[in-house]
């Protein structure tokens, strides 16, 4: 069954990534580890994008782990605006790819002159 939706997950990320304006977090959720006799934490990815203020399309990915390499997998073909946490791994596709990061500072706790100045400092403005 999941195969035959195949098709319209891929034109929803298609058509997500094509906004230029999305937002990405991932969460830790539990899973079962038959065999194991405990369980597992893998992380469900939310995108989010849209054109409203309040953007209406998501699609959600599931990753057993939060290596960088399923970031940049994610986002290889992106380019626009993305906002997130200080998850490394979103900065650092944001640095490569001269994308414009926006960090949720005010929710992360971040000083906002510090991200000022790491902005600044930056190859973004080169």
């Amino acid at each position: 069954m999941a195969e035959a939706l195949n098709p319209l997950y891929n034109l929803m990320k298609k058509q997500i990534l094509a906004y230029g304006n999305i937002f990405v977090d991932e969460t830790p959720v539990d899973e079962s580890a038959p065999g194991k006799g405990k369980t597992d934490q893998g992380y469900v990815v939310t995108v989010v994008g849209g054109l409203s203020l309040n953007p209406e399309n998501r699609f959600y990915l599931y990753f057993p782990d939060r290596k960088h390499s399923n970031s940049n997998q994610l986002l290889a073909e992106y380019k626009g605006v993305l906002h997130s946490d200080k998850y490394q791994a979103y900065q650092n596709i944001a640095y490569k790819k001269t994308l414009f990061g926006v960090l949720v500072s005010v929710i992360s706790g971040v000083n906002l002159l510090k991200l000022k100045e790491q902005i600044q400092n930056s190859e973004l403005l080169d």
